[in-house]
């Protein structure tokens, strides 16, 4: 296809008009529990502690914590993996920046690394965070292990699976991001889980300022902690989609078969295993390359349609220049990915 006619391609799937790249799946009765939470509890706490026991359960983990953001959860869970001034800790370069800068704000140096080639030693790191990209499960497939402290990213994943084991159930820690973008949308927020109880007890020690609470009437602290506590109105609006997840999942699934029967062999996906189930959370096609990419990211903006190039690869970003890298493959997908609609608006 040339330029016209992918955009015409992906006009056929998604109708006309203006659409943007991924808006939340957000319902009326959502929005009534956050009028709810705002009236009835605004400080508390009754829907942050439903929203972790659903995705506990959900991912198959013991315990879950609820943070300010998907950051927020990476940077509690290195510091719990013990990840101190020094340490080397393996990232993908084809990701979020976040993930690099929590290894940074631990005064840590990340080692970055590409997708389905990630040394399994480690190359001598204190922990290896393990990316889920576009809501594909790639850290279940590398076999995190529990006892290790492998950190599975699983930030835009949740519901999918490998071989049967949810995201988020990987590694001795797991991260989720319930950012207004992401399959569950919180208007922010982030989760940490795991099954071991001493770093659940950590995490949530240190996301509460490492406030000691003989009671509620005095505010003393054992430690440097952070203020990472997720707000009771980002758990209301994220509950219901939780619930809702498998019918959202089964809307995005059906949007993802329209694309790859109209957009042939265009359509891209990670990883295309059998024994991978996905959540449908980004819709990508792949073009020659940079040049043919950009044309069409520009032709669709004219057109009123959102789109955006995959993450810039880390390695060749101004804070983590000179850092170790293997990323000729994350620079190759950068080059020729589209990320395409994926959201409510483009699943009618």
């Amino acid at each position: 296809m040339n330029v016209e006619s992918t955009v015409k391609a992906i006009k056929a799937v998604i109708g006309d008009g203006l659409m943007p790249l991924h808006d939340p799946f957000i319902s009326n009765e959502d929005v009534d529990r956050v009028r709810r939470a705002a009236a009835s509890e605004p400080v508390g706490y009754g829907f942050i502690a439903q929203l972790q026991d659903a995705v506990a359960e959900r991912c198959h983990r013991k315990y879950a914590i609820a943070v300010s953001s998907g950051t927020a959860a990476l940077h509690l869970a290195l510091i719990v993996a013990g990840v101190k001034r020094g340490d080397r800790v393996m990232v993908p370069s084809l990701t979020f920046a976040g993930v690099a800068a929590a290894v940074k704000y631990c005064d840590a140096s990340p080692v970055f690394y590409d997708y389905h080639n990630m040394p399994m030693e480690g190359v001598g790191s204190a922990a290896r965070i393990m990316g889920d990209i576009l809501g594909w499960p790639e850290a279940l497939a590398q076999e995190p292990s529990r006892r290790k402290v492998d950190i599975e990213d699983a930030a835009a994943a949740l519901g999918s699976s490998y071989k049967r084991q949810p995201a988020g159930s990987a590694g001795l820690i797991s991260t989720l991001s319930f950012n207004h973008n992401k399959i569950v949308a919180g208007s922010g927020g982030g989760m940490v889980l795991t099954d071991d109880v001493g770093v659940a007890d950590q995490v949530r020690h240190l996301a509460t300022t490492a406030r000691m609470i003989p009671g509620d009437h005095f505010y003393e602290h054992d430690a440097v902690g952070f203020n990472y506590r997720m707000s009771n109105l980002s758990a209301a609006l994220a509950l219901g989609q939780v619930f809702r997840l498998d019918g959202i999942i089964e809307r995005k699934q059906a949007l993802a078969d329209r694309y790859e029967r109209t957009l042939g062999g265009l359509y891209w996906t990670p990883m295309g295993e059998r024994s991978v189930y996905w959540n449908g959370w980004l819709n990508a096609i792949q073009l020659r390359d940079r040049e043919e990419r950009d044309a069409v990211m520009f032709a669709l903006k004219d057109a009123g349609i959102q789109s955006r190039a995959l993450y810039h690869p880390l390695h060749w970003q101004a804070p983590y220049r000179g850092e170790p890298a293997a990323g000729a493959q994350a620079v190759g997908w950068w080059e020729k990915t589209v990320l395409l609609p994926s959201g409510k608006s483009a699943c009618r």
